[in-house]
């Protein structure tokens, strides 16, 4: 049976990481799948995700065509790394908007690594777009909020799922 988890420690851990794996649909609706660094809004907030992006890439021109994504978001075993990692997956839809600096720079200083990004953008602002993903109402995933043992004995207790506020 799957589990259902608050909203909040879902937040909670969205917040942990900064990197996720978005899948979009090619021109012959064949998954493209890449890793991004993702900024996530504040939880008073609707939740969105946030992408910086050259314009030029192919999950922006897939985007362009078919805007329903899937996004995940992974949370590997670092000590114990013959567990499987834990995961959260959102599917939803993707808006590209135009990069505004004091707009968006807000959702890309909470690590190192989305603060280069912005750099990264600062050399070239006219080639940047923004991916926004607005999450379907359910969240999905695997083996968080759950002990490792209880998994060991049965692996499908690991399913959860969370309403979005």
């Amino acid at each position: 049976m799957t589990r259902k988890l608050d909203y909040e420690i879902i937040y909670k851990y969205l917040r942990k990481k900064d990197f996720g794996i978005i899948t979009t649909l090619n021109e012959n609706g064949n998954p493209h799948t890449t890793g991004v660094l993702y900024g996530i809004s504040d939880i008073e907030n609707d939740l969105k995700f946030y992408i910086i992006s050259g314009k030029k890439y192919h999950k922006i021109k897939n985007i362009q065509r078919n805007p329903n994504i899937s996004f995940v978001i992974p949370f590997p075993h670092y000590i114990m790394r013959f567990v499987p990692s834990s995961m959260i997956q959102i599917d939803g839809l993707a808006k590209l908007i135009d990069y505004d600096k004091i707009k968006h720079e807000q959702f890309f200083l909470r690590t190192r690594a989305l603060k280069t990004n912005i750099n990264f953008v600062d050399n070239d602002p006219d080639n940047a777009i923004i991916i926004e993903i607005t999450p379907n109402n359910k969240i999905r995933g695997h083996g968080l909020g759950i002990g490792m043992m209880d998994l060991r004995k049965n692996h499908a207790r690991g399913l959860f799922y969370s309403l979005i506020k």
